[in-house]
């Protein structure tokens, strides 16, 4: 029997990015904005190139400002394993032995290639890296393996769960909800599997010992 392959999502699924923003936020603050604007800026930015220079830039900060405060969160930016959820690197390292792992993850890809770098203890557990952006989506991409063998895809976003299933039907999704209990449940997730932490990953995937 052939290997599955399972996809696994970056942000909020393996990666804590609201704990890699939070200090960049207060700082943006401190700078002068309020938190509302600095999140709008960083929305927007989302959708249209992640940096953070074009975060700075879009509050209004001079070329200088904005070089050297970019560098200070680039720093931060490059602390990868420290915001990686705790479990993460120990269960992903057990579902390697007996899955091949894919690493699928959607944004600016320069900022997420970038991002994705320092996470140097996942770098030996991905066969494949996908950095979606426009004019692809998740589902495109796993759509492409085919169904030849079990394909599953982990991700915390129903819109791209949903893209998967309707672009390649034949992959088990399990979407990555941090929040336990009723209250962490959405609409959406009849219509796939919803896990709280890795070990309850592992445990759907069945690679537990």
């Amino acid at each position: 029997m052939q290997r599955p392959r399972i996809f696994f999502d970056l942000d909020h699924t393996l990666y804590d990015t609201d704990a890699m923003l939070s200090p960049i936020v207060e700082d943006a603050v401190r700078l002068g904005a309020s938190e509302n604007v600095v999140r709008t800026a960083i929305r927007h930015a989302g959708r249209t190139g992640f940096t953070f220079e074009a975060v700075l830039a879009r509050l209004g900060h001079p070329p200088d400002v904005v070089e050297q405060r970019a560098l200070v969160y680039r720093q931060r930016l490059a602390e990868g394993n420290a915001f990686l959820y705790p479990g993460v690197t120990e269960s992903l390292q057990r579902i390697a032995l007996r899955a091949d792992c894919v690493l699928l993850t959607y944004g600016y890809p320069p900022f997420q290639e970038e991002k994705f770098s320092s996470v140097t203890d996942l770098h030996p557990v991905f066969l494949d890296r996908h950095f979606v952006w426009a004019g692809q989506t998740k589902g495109d991409v796993i759509r492409s393996y085919g169904d030849d063998r079990p394909a599953w895809f982990v991700d915390d976003a129903p819109e791209h769960l949903e893209d998967a299933l309707q672009k390649a039907p034949w992959t088990m999704c399990i979407r990555m909800s941090r929040c336990v209990g009723e209250s962490g449940l959405l609409e959406e997730d009849r219509r796939w599997y919803t896990a709280t932490s890795f070990e309850s990953i592992e445990r759907l995937l069945g690679t537990q010992d």
